[in-house]
């Protein structure tokens, strides 16, 4: 996977999308990429790689709106960029699905796809960018050609049968029958290579239309995927945005107004020092209490801990902290220090936290234990309750975002989550993160 985008201009919610979509569409067995409003590639998968025969730059307006060397209609006109079919997606904000193409390599081959570019719209409706997926069809094309040879070898032959057998009986004898005797066994054997070519031709096309099938379902599921999640993204953002809201105008902003009339009091009455003193104290109280508000509402979006004293202090607090809320005893296993990538450390923290809220809303559990160990290259995480255990049908749901989540979060540092049923019950999420960065490392 290839993908790249301005991290400092482009709004976090599409930001989120787009690297959800993109990871959707590396599951995709078809050629896609995806371009800005601009019609700069800011993603392509492997299999584009290969269907255009090279590997194109991401942003640059060398490869604006196609990847591929030439284009041209299946006429063998040619087509330039600015007017494929995803430039006319982002140009006229509609949907071109099933439109045939000709792409021409480097190498001079060509291939044959079907496009299907969609343009993405925000919440206003403004266009920021679309995706084109296209779908190999050459062996289809093949296939249909051979099928034309065969017709036309077979007119051809009917041809030479009929010329002969209108001839004059004066002129037939043996020479007519040495001929009609050779056509017939070239036609035997005609129809038996073409018989073999129109079998093997049918499975390919058999296999094409599969293949296709697949594809299509793959995009449906995918497409249905992206929109639960977009929603669901979009209703956390305004959940956590009214709870800080909340928190902010009834904590801090309460507090701060007592602390404003307490100081204002104190001005008022700054010849009585006994009461001014008492005051003062009252209103450090009240400074304080803010300070905290201030540290739990900061770390409920990110814990501060995880930049400053890493990992392993941030896992020993934020699970304390988990059993005191819960009431669930825990048990821990881990080095006395860890040294990950920014990305790792935030996704092995989520990923635990994530594993925690579902066992505190869901399995019933009366005790947790986390393994963190380091094995083979690859840090390995374990989290183990012993609560009902979760189902087959759960793991499933298309509505679970939090397992869907974890899933991605992992998926995307090349790494591997599983989660099954323990031995004796509860549930285990084991992950396997590679330590391919020269920087990760761990320390017992």
């Amino acid at each position: 996977m290839r993908e790249a985008f301005d991290e400092h201009h482009i709004d976090p919610y599409l930001r989120a999308r787009h690297m959800e979509f993109s990871r959707l569409l590396e599951k995709v067995p078809a050629a896609s990429y995806i371009c800005n409003a601009e019609g700069l590639i800011t993603y392509f998968n492997q299999r584009a790689v290969e269907l255009w025969g090279r590997e194109p730059k991401l942003n640059h307006e060398i490869d604006r709106f196609c990847g591929s060397f030439r284009l041209f209609s299946i006429e063998g006109s040619p087509i330039s960029h600015d007017r494929c079919w995803m430039a006319k997606a982002l140009q006229e904000g509609k949907e071109f699905n099933g439109h045939e193409i000709v792409i021409e390599r480097p190498d001079g081959s060509c291939r044959t796809a079907l496009a299907y570019a969609n343009p993405f719209h925000d919440e206003s409706g403004n266009i920021f960018g679309a995706v084109n997926v296209l779908v190999d069809i050459t062996s289809r094309r093949r296939a249909e050609e051979t099928l034309r040879e065969a017709d036309r070898d077979r007119s051809e032959i009917v041809s030479v049968l009929a010329h002969e057998l209108h001839r004059s009986p004066a002129r037939i004898g043996k020479e007519a029958h040495a001929a009609l005797e050779k056509a017939h066994n070239e036609l035997e054997g005609c129809i038996r290579k073409r018989t073999s070519e129109l079998r093997n031709a049918n499975q390919a096309l058999n296999s094409e239309i599969g293949e296709r099938k697949r594809i299509e379902l793959a995009l449906r599921e995918s497409e249905g995927r992206l929109r639960g999640l977009s929603g669901h993204l979009q209703l956390v953002l305004e959940e956590q945005n009214a709870k800080i809201a909340r928190e902010v105008h009834d904590e801090l902003g309460g507090t701060l107004t007592v602390l404003k009339l307490g100081l204002s009091s104190v001005l008022d009455k700054i010849n009585d020092p006994a009461w001014s003193r008492d005051k003062l104290i009252s209103l450090l109280t009240l400074t304080d209490s803010a300070i905290r508000s201030v540290k739990r509402i900061s770390t409920s979006l990110r814990p501060g801990m995880l930049d400053t004293l890493g990992l392993i202090a941030t896992i020993k607090w934020h699970v304390n902290e988990f059993s005191e809320l819960t009431g669930i005893a825990h048990e821990l296993h881990l080095p006395n220090y860890i040294r990950l990538s920014v990305d790792r450390n935030t996704a092995v923290f989520r990923i635990i936290q994530e594993a925690l809220t579902n066992i505190a809303r869901h399995a019933q559990a009366t005790k947790i234990v986390i393994h963190l160990w380091k094995h083979k290259g690859q840090l390995v995480v374990e989290i183990e309750d012993d609560g009902k255990g979760i189902t087959e049908e759960e793991m499933i749901n298309p509505k679970s975002f939090g397992i869907f989540g974890m899933f991605e979060r992992s998926h995307c540092l090349g790494g591997r989550l599983i989660i099954r049923r323990g031995e004796i019950g509860g549930t285990v999420i084991t992950l396997r993160l590679p330590l391919d960065d020269v920087k990760d490392g761990v320390a017992k």
